[in-house]
């Protein structure tokens, strides 16, 4: 991934005001963050919880792949 390309793959809604973007990876093991509206993308490495749920860490909370609508 290219640092000026981010091609958003999925987004959630948080609020009326916004939400947060992700594009994940080639590989699948690191996903690209931004909140709407922002320029500036974060990376966080994918974790998988024991029931095999994939998630990521943002702003102190974790946020759940299936929970964002492509």
């Amino acid at each position: 991934m290219k640092t000026n390309d981010f091609k958003a793959m999925g987004f959630l809604t948080l609020s009326n005001l916004g939400g947060i973007e992700i594009e994940i990876n080639d590989t699948g093991e690191c996903v690209r963050y931004r909140f709407y509206g922002k320029i500036g993308q974060r990376p966080s490495r994918i974790n998988y919880t024991n029931t095999g749920r994939a998630y990521f860490r943002a702003i102190k909370r974790r946020f759940f792949l299936d929970d964002f609508m492509r």
